[in-house]
């Protein structure tokens, strides 16, 4: 489902009218132009979340929406708590 995600974002960039993007960065970075994500550097990662306080109102409807379906799907659910208990350095071999 976290594709599903992706694709999700994909069609909001689609509606922003911006050319659809190939990697995922790129994704992350147009959803935080348009204020649907933001992000926090962390190191060597950048942690990405979906902002408390929207700054317009257009993103603030979308991120209701969103957080709606986010909330009701059990797979993003168990996602979001199997994410909480992975080691990124573990699982990508590099020190943190």
């Amino acid at each position: 489902m976290v594709f599903g995600v992706f694709t999700l974002f994909r069609g909001i960039i689609l509606i922003l009218g911006k050319e659809p993007p190939l990697r995922n960065d790129d994704v992350l970075k147009i959803l935080e132009e348009a204020g649907l994500v933001e992000s926090r550097k962390d190191g060597m990662w950048v942690n990405y979340s979906l902002p408390k306080k929207p700054e317009t109102s257009y993103a603030k409807h979308m991120l209701e929406i969103l957080g709606d379906w986010l909330d009701d799907d059990r797979e993003i659910k168990n996602t979001a708590l199997l994410a909480r208990t992975l080691d990124r350095c573990e699982l990508t071999g590099r020190r943190g």
